[in-house]
């Protein structure tokens, strides 16, 4: 490439490269710069060092935080990829009327965060809630609790939210992979005489294991840092049940005050994504080659 033509790049690629480091960059160096200090907003900063890490290291909420947040990880991935995968496979089969379905499915990534939290409160609602009212009707009135006000079950309650709210965006990214592979596949197969299970699992399900990776990494990376839902919905808690790290570093930073300590929560919980992240991406290219 000729010296104008890489400067013509440069120049081309400037504008957005400044955005970049004064939006995603700079704030991550800042935010390790206040987790140093002990600051409480308009006070001023004391310099602590690794002070606020040794006293979060200590902290067992912050231990639960991380466990909640496991669980979610691993809700995701057993439930969501699954239930999104399954459901591609059966739009994409099918060739009348998926249209309609593949809208239903995919609504709920649609709606705000906040409106999918209320709407769920209500389900859940020990009183007048859809989901106690059914199992009443089926005769299940042992299993009728205070689902968000119940340490036993808010956590997996919210997950089930979740899951309701998030496998419709696998849903429409298996379908694009598999709406992606060659129809003389399947016909070839179809002449060989390989029925619609031997289908998937030797032909579509191997075209998008890529896909599907990358659908584990975006599960893996967005759950690790969520917070819209549990917050509507339960605050993180009762009595910190709920609690994932997202939610803990807030109220620590803006409802505390403790900034530096909710900057180094900010930071192991970003040192966690991170590290997670390049886990999944060395596993995907190492597969690759």
């Amino acid at each position: 490439m000729l010296l104008k033509e890489k400067r013509l790049v440069v120049f081309f690629l400037l504008p957005s490269g400044m955005l970049y480091l004064a939006i995603i960059i700079f704030p991550v160096f800042q935010t390790l710069y206040f987790s140093l200090f002990k600051w409480k907003g308009a006070l001023p900063q004391q310099y602590i060092g690794i002070l606020n890490y040794i006293k979060l290291f200590s902290d067992p909420i912050f231990w639960v935080a991380i466990k909640n947040n496991i669980y979610v990880v691993i809700g995701s991935i057993i439930t969501q990829i699954p239930l999104g995968l399954f459901m591609a496979i059966l739009l994409t089969r099918q060739r009348r009327g998926t249209g309609i379905f593949r809208t239903i499915c995919f609504s709920p990534m649609i709606m705000s965060e906040v409106a999918v939290g209320v709407l769920w409160c209500f389900i859940y609602n020990p009183i007048y809630g859809l989901l106690n009212e059914l199992l009443k009707i089926l005769g299940l009135n042992n299993f009728a609790t205070a689902w968000l006000g119940n340490p036993n079950t808010s956590l997996f309650s919210v997950i089930g939210t979740m899951i309701w709210r998030f496998f419709g965006f696998y849903m429409i990214l298996f379908i694009a992979a598999i709406e992606g592979i060659p129809s003389q596949l399947y016909e070839a197969a179809e002449i060989d005489g390989a029925n619609a299970r031997q289908q998937i699992l030797y032909i579509t399900l191997p075209i998008i294991k890529r896909t599907i990776k990358v659908a584990i990494l975006l599960a893996i990376v967005g759950s690790l840092k969520y917070f819209g839902l549990i917050w509507v919905m339960t605050l993180g808690g009762p009595y910190h049940s709920s609690e994932l790290m997202a939610t803990y570093m807030y109220k620590k930073a803006f409802t505390e005050m403790r900034i530096g300590y909710g900057a180094s929560i900010a930071v192991i919980l970003f040192l966690i994504a991170s590290i997670a992240a390049i886990f999944v991406l060395k596993f995907l290219l190492r597969k690759n080659r």
